[in-house]
C-alpha cells in the first residue's frame, strides 16, 4: 500500500512537471538577443544622419566594386572566347594542311606507281 501511494505521488508529480520541462527545451533558442531589449522612446538620435551617410557610401562602394568585378569577368570571358576561337581556327588550318599533305603524298605515290608500271611495261 505504501509503495502504491509513493508511486502514485511520483506519477502525479512527473505528470505536472513534464510539460514545464518540455516548454523549457527550446527556450534558449527563442530567447531574444541582447539588443532586442533596447527600447528607446522620445529621444533624438543625433548620429543617425551621419550613420545613414556612411551606410550609403559603403553601399555605393560595394556596388562599384561589384560592377568592377563584373566588368573584369566579362572582359576575361570575351578574351577567353577569342582565344578559343583562335585555337579552333588554328586546329582547322592544321587539319586542312594535314589533309592537303596527305593528298599530295597519295598523288606522288600514284605517280610513282604509274611510272613504275610504265617502266615495267616498256621493258
Amino acid at each position: 500500500m505504501k509503495t502504491k501511494l509513493i508511486s502514485c505521488a511520483l506519477v502525479l508529480g512527473l505528470g505536472t512537471a513534464l510539460p514545464a520541462f518540455g516548454d523549457a527545451i527550446g527556450e534558449q533558442q527563442n530567447a531574444p538577443g541582447p539588443m532586442e531589449y533596447l527600447e528607446v522612446e522620445g529621444s533624438i538620435d543625433r548620429d543617425a544622419e551621419q550613420r545613414n551617410r556612411a551606410e550609403l557610401v559603403q553601399a555605393m562602394a560595394n556596388r562599384l566594386l561589384n560592377a568592377g568585378k563584373q566588368e573584369q569577368i566579362q572582359s576575361l570571358l570575351l578574351r577567353q572566347k577569342g582565344q578559343v576561337g583562335q585555337l579552333l581556327l588554328r586546329e582547322e588550318r592544321a587539319r586542312a594542311e594535314a589533309e592537303q599533305l596527305r593528298l599530295e603524298r597519295e598523288a606522288a605515290r600514284s605517280n610513282e606507281q604509274q611510272e613504275r608500271e610504265e617502266q615495267e611495261g616498256a621493258s
